[in-house]
Order: structure tokens, then C-alpha cells, then sequence
């Protein structure tokens, strides 16, 4: 995914959340669901896997390190993300 695409799909993620569930959904189920139905069931679900997306596409999106270099490659990228400090 080039540099381009992820503020894009920041833009639209961050749109979506806090338009959609932020705003809107949240409030309504705060104050007036006592059990969730089927329809808030598949909104939980909906975000569940967006917020899923979001974790795989930052992933994989370049940053710029502590010298400003762009750090591009994923052998270099992902060792912060996948181990764990001892």
C-alpha cells in the first residue's frame, strides 16, 4: 500500500468513527439498550473487524524513524510490533 493510500484511509476511518459509532451509536446504546439486538450485534461485530483492518494497514504502512528516514521496508518495520520488551 503506498504513502498515499494511508491518509486516505485514515480520513475515512476516522470519518466513520467518529460519525457512525462515536456519535451516534454509542450514546443511543448508553442510554437507551438494555440488551443488545441482532442489528447492534453486527454493528459490534462490523467495528470489531474495522478496528482489525486498521491494525493490518498500519502494519504494513512506512514511517519515518527518529532521523527522518523513511522506513519502508517491512523486515524493518514490523520487528517493533511483533516482539515483546522482557
Amino acid at each position: 500500500m503506498g504513502l498515499l493510500h494511508h491518509p486516505v484511509w485514515s480520513l475515512l476511518l476516522t470519518a466513520y468513527r467518529m460519525i457512525t459509532f462515536t456519535c451516534v451509536y454509542t450514546p443511543y446504546s448508553l442510554a437507551f439498550a438494555t440488551t443488545k439486538n441482532e442489528i447492534q450485534l453486527v454493528i459490534d461485530i462490523l467495528q470489531n473487524f474495522i478496528f482489525l483492518a486498521d491494525i493490518i494497514v498500519n502494519f504494513f504502512s512506512a514511517y519515518y524513524d527518529e532521523d527522518y528516514i523513511l522506513q519502508d521496508d517491512i523486515k524493518v518495520s514490523s520487528p517493533p510490533f511483533l516482539y515483546v520488551s522482557r
